[in-house]
């Protein structure tokens, strides 16, 4: 226990300092990084992504900018961190709202799959592309100050990876793997 300088407990310090434990026996147990366990400690809480919400917001955007756009998914369900599922549907929202104003594409696609230690979401389009041509990271993004800042936001957020491969006049593909345990920082 932590007393304070007139040697009461600090039970505010004492609660953090437990916490802190449960956190690191959580990252020791499970191989997870502290930052992907639990502020409260126990389990991590998982919520479905359901793949119809997306859908529907794909559907949406269909119907409202007349853009052919589909979704596409291998899993009815995908249980991921709240915070996790809400960056994913930024990540749509953010890409589909850019496909619009910037594009002129006539068709685009969203794809959200399962790979080795995540899940795999890709946005492609027909339209324009980028003002530069090739297969880009998040990094090789950062350095040059190109590409869609929100979305490297919300990817970084999310400990993800980012690569956008354009080819100029010819459409653009957003790929981003997300982790297993994605955190994320911001919502």
């Amino acid at each position: 226990m932590l007393r304070n300088g007139c040697g009461k407990v600090n039970r505010a310090t004492n609660r953090a300092t437990a916490l802190l434990t449960q956190r690191k026996s959580c990252a020791r147990k499970d191989g997870r990084l502290l930052s992907q366990c639990p502020r409260g400690g126990g389990a991590v809480r998982v919520s479905p992504l359901r793949a119809r919400h997306v859908s529907g917001m794909v559907t949406r955007y269909r119907q409202d900018t007349g853009i052919g756009a589909q979704f596409v998914c291998d899993s009815p369900e995908i249980s991921l961190p709240p915070a996790t599922c809400r960056e994913i549907a930024g990540i749509v929202r953010e890409a589909l709202a850019n496909v619009r104003r910037h594009s002129s594409a006539q068709h685009a696609l969203v794809r959200l799959s399962r790979q080795h230690g995540g899940w795999m979401l890709t946005i492609e389009d027909d339209g324009r592309g980028f003002e530069f041509s090739g297969r880009f990271t998040q990094a090789q993004l950062e350095e040059n100050r190109r590409g869609p800042l929100v979305i490297q936001q919300r990817v970084r957020a999310l400990d993800g990876e980012l690569t956008i491969v354009s080819k100029a006049g010819h459409g653009a593909r957003l790929e981003i793997k997300i982790p297993d345990f994605a955190r994320a920082s911001i919502a």
